[in-house]
């Protein structure tokens, strides 16, 4: 899958100063790197030298930090929290990914991940919204959508490979996004719907402000709060500490009175109980159920009258009714938007207009809203070849973690389950959701990149181990 070769020969100068496992007796577990000391007395195979030569590199792990600290303002919205509190915008986030992506060119390997397919698919995809940029019926309006897209999202797919390397690295990203995750949680408590009517986020002009964005947002971290609450070795206080923030995320959720995000929630489920150990079963078939039924209870009225008219029509509002109907005419205005427009779409971002333009030229009234499903919007507004590199993309990263998954090197394995289970929650979410161009699934694939290029590396190593102990 990489271009990285276990087996790669080394000069003499790099034979000198090649790392090695280290003995039986050294401590290791969950929280070690790939990476042994020194030990010259023992001729084993070596991690491949460019590998280890990126992973010592004092620029990349500075390059490794930065980006940590860009995706947990990525991830948490702080940024956003902050200056709509202040009514002021730093600017903070593109100042981290500014440095992250120039540390990381220092460090070199930064094109790296290029030698993989699903990063062509997804430079394919930017660049057929770059053409629907150029014949968009609004260039003005898609063109800042499009410069978003290439300074925050897209570079996600390279980046996140180019400062990762080791299995502790890759956990440290697992566990910023958790840990961003429980900031976003903390963030919603102030929000002045967090106990009546429907939830959203207490950010005016975050991208996650929509209620059902919102939810969407969450049901994606919960697997990494889990994760970083619960994963590896923790100690109970540390575990009983996470389950407040899992039950408040789930509370949140409920909240928000999202429709879409209860059905992404069940997928999930079901998923998980596919996909899942037996303990995790125990705990989704046990747990959750009792869990959401408790806090069902206690969610603001308007929501949870709104969850049950999705299985009883009789206990819908006028206000979910109608929200119903719209999202139909939404979905089926995108669909015919694609059929006219197939090569190119109408412009990225500008299903809105258009399609009251369209509904103002047949004497109705437009409905001003995106087309709620993240899929129709990308081919109805960036054409049907931008759909398909969109869904190769996600089936790559998809496959990829799936064949990680079954390495059998324990915790990436574990990594790449979690990962796998938050893409599913979230392509199902983005049924329901305007959120085609959103950051969280090429941040997916680029950590999948990382994951894939590291099995061989701690495979090599490992099948290493009987040899040098046997000389």
């Amino acid at each position: 899958m990489s271009k990285f070769k276990p087996g790669r020969r080394l000069t003499p100068a790099a034979r000198e100063h090649r790392p090695v496992p280290a003995p039986p007796s050294a401590k290791q577990g969950p929280t070690s790197t790939i990476v042994a000391e020194s030990d010259t007395s023992v001729d084993t195979p070596p991690l491949d030298s460019v590998f280890q030569e990126h992973v010592s590199n004092p620029t990349r792990q500075f390059a490794f930090k930065c980006t940590l600290i860009f995706l947990f303002f990525r991830f948490s919205f702080l940024h956003e929290f902050v200056s709509g509190k202040i009514h002021f915008d730093a600017h903070i986030l593109l100042l981290f990914a500014a440095i992250s992506y120039f540390a990381a060119f220092l460090a070199g390997g930064l094109f790296g991940a290029f030698s993989e397919k699903v990063t062509w698919m997804w430079f394919a995809f930017a660049a057929c919204m770059a053409a629907a940029t150029v014949t968009s019926t609004w260039r003005g309006g898609s063109f800042g959508l499009l410069s978003s897209y290439l300074r925050t999202t897209l570079p996600f797919v390279l980046l996140i490979p180019a400062v990762t390397f080791t299995s502790a690295e890759i956990r440290k990203v697992l566990n910023t996004i958790g840990f961003a995750g429980t900031v976003t949680i903390v963030l919603g408590l102030v929000s002045s719907d967090f106990k009546t009517g429907r939830m959203a986020f207490g950010s005016a002009g975050s991208s996650i402000q929509d209620s059902n964005d919102y939810a969407a947002h969450l049901i994606l971290l919960l697997p990494a709060i889990a994760f970083l609450f619960f994963g590896g070795k923790r100690n109970v206080l540390f575990k009983l500490a996470g389950l407040p923030f899992l039950a408040l995320g789930l509370y949140q959720i409920f909240s928000t009175g999202s429709r879409g995000g209860l059905v992404g929630l069940m997928i999930t489920g079901l998923y998980i109980l596919r996909r899942g150990t037996p303990k995790v079963r125990m705990a989704i078939l046990v747990a959750v159920p009792v869990l959401g039924l408790a806090i069902l209870l206690l969610v603001p009225r308007d929501a949870s009258q709104r969850l049950r008219s999705l299985f009883n029509s009789e206990d819908a509002t006028q206000e979910a009714l109608e929200s119903k109907e719209a999202r139909q005419a939404l979905f089926w205005a995108s669909v015919s938007i694609t059929v006219h427009h197939p090569l190119l779409g109408i412009g990225p971002g500008e299903f809105m207009d258009y399609q009251a333009g369209i509904a103002g030229e047949s004497g109705q009234k437009g409905m001003w809203h995106d087309t709620h499903n993240g899929y129709t919007q990308i081919s109805s507004e960036c054409g049907v070849p931008a759909l398909i590199f969109y869904l190769a993309a996600l089936w790559m990263t998809y496959f990829s973690l799936r064949r990680t998954s079954k390495s059998g090197v324990p915790e990436v394995s574990t990594i790449a389950n979690i990962l796998s289970i938050m893409m599913v929650a979230y392509c199902v979410c983005i049924v329901f959701l305007s959120q085609g161009y959103n950051f969280n699934l090429p941040v997916i694939t680029g950590i999948a990149t990382a994951l894939g290029r590291l099995v061989p590396q701690m495979n090599s190593q490992q099948a290493s181990l009987p040899a040098a102990h046997a000389a």
